[in-house]
């Protein structure tokens, strides 16, 4: 029989939260490339994996030894380009918000 190491929830979670995470580019680029109402699409999928980020931020693995060194983009630049692509998609949300009030009145 085989037997798999024991982990807790929590590591559990925070480990597919690190995944989500780690590939978060590919959750939120094919949803701009939609053809119906891609900005809310991709600025809705942003702000869940903004929500995995804060519990993995928040939440600590147990074992101090489990590494996050596996990373499609190097951290800290994956982190960055996360918040920039977010701060993008904000103030697009923002501007077309804009541009359709003004044309209603």
């Amino acid at each position: 029989m085989i037997t798999l190491p024991q982990l807790p929830v929590g590591d559990m979670l925070v480990i597919a939260g690190d995944f989500v995470f780690m590939v978060w580019f590919l959750l939120i680029f094919p949803a701009l490339v939609a053809r119906r109402h891609a900005l809310a699409k991709a600025l809705t999928t942003w702000i869940v994996v903004f929500v995995v980020w804060i519990f993995i931020s928040v939440v600590p693995y147990s074992d101090p030894r489990m590494s996050k060194a596996l990373r499609l983009i190097p951290e800290p630049w994956n982190t960055y380009l996360f918040f920039g692509v977010g701060l993008l998609l904000w103030v697009a949300w923002f501007v077309r918000r804009q541009r359709r009030s003004a044309g209603r009145t």
